[in-house]
């Protein structure tokens, strides 16, 4: 699924500025899209035709960083296609240390990946970087080959890629509910915690005794949970140490809040957390 609600691996910690246009671009009507990792030259010749055919067939969109149009730093080209894909498909041979930077980036992405490589493409010595044998992977010596197990394989990734989108549908949408339900001073705190981003107590950064239902409510949505007490310094004479309740955000709820709280206008409708 596209997201391009990302912090930019080359302008951390500004987010992804790609243009309307080129979200346009990038987001279309194919069921699946996917972003071929591959070295350009002395690669086995067949490959892009083979790959090409597959995805035509079934109507599906191949990216090729070498073939579309895109501005800004090479980078960018590879990082929008990332962005806008579901899945990649990655050759691992020959060795290319950019292909395996582009594996990086989809693995940080959460995105499913499907390897292919041709052991007769390792130079004497050589050998794959890392094990693949607990992933999905086509090992292939003749375009024969790679046609028969493409069709197998391949059905494995759909599968993983169906059940990956529907699990962040669900999820989003389950959030979205949640987000629905609060009232506008919940939403204050919970914003106050998104931009914070570290542990929060009463009287400790911001917080109030008067804020306690709200805390208590976004603790029953699951939105916040519990952390370690923060410590701080009685100033008085004696200078002791005290631990106060600390309230952080829930980290698997982290990235689709701030999505969701700070792109969508909530109003002063908002809801109840306890109805």
């Amino acid at each position: 699924m596209a997201n391009f609600d990302v912090k930019c691996p080359d302008h951390y910690p500004m987010k992804c500025n790609l243009s309307p246009a080129d979200k346009e671009y990038l987001v279309t009507d194919e069921k699946y899209k996917a972003f071929l990792n591959f070295q350009y030259k002395d690669n086995d010749e067949y490959l892009e035709p083979v790959l090409g055919k597959y995805f035509n067939n079934r109507n599906w969109k191949l990216f090729h960083a070498g073939n579309e149009a895109g501005r800004g730093t090479k980078f960018c080209n590879i990082c929008r296609y990332a962005l806008a894909s579901d899945f990649g498909i990655a050759f691992l041979t020959p060795l290319n240390y950019n292909v395996f930077q582009e594996i990086g980036l989809m693995l940080g992405l959460q995105k499913p990946l499907f390897y292919l490589y041709n052991p007769e493409r390792l130079k004497e010595g050589d050998k794959l970087p890392f094990d693949i044998d607990d992933q999905i992977y086509i090992q292939y010596t003749s375009q024969a080959e790679l046609e028969q197990k493409l069709d197998k394989e391949m059905g494995l990734l759909i599968n993983q890629v169906e059940l990956y989108s529907e699990y962040e549908k669900r999820f989003r949408e389950s959030v979205q509910e949640k987000v629905k339900r609060l009232s506008p001073k919940d939403l204050e705190v919970l914003e106050l915690f998104l931009i914070e981003n570290r542990p929060l107590g009463i009287k400790y950064g911001s917080l109030e005794e008067g804020d306690r239902p709200t805390l208590a409510c976004l603790e029953k949505a699951g939105l916040i949970i519990t952390t370690a007490p923060v410590m701080s310094v009685n100033r008085g004479s004696s200078n002791t140490l005290i631990y106060r309740a600390a309230w952080e955000i829930n980290p698997e709820y982290r990235d689709v809040l701030r999505e969701i709280v700070f792109t969508r206008k909530m109003g002063a409708d908002g809801g109840k957390c306890d109805e």
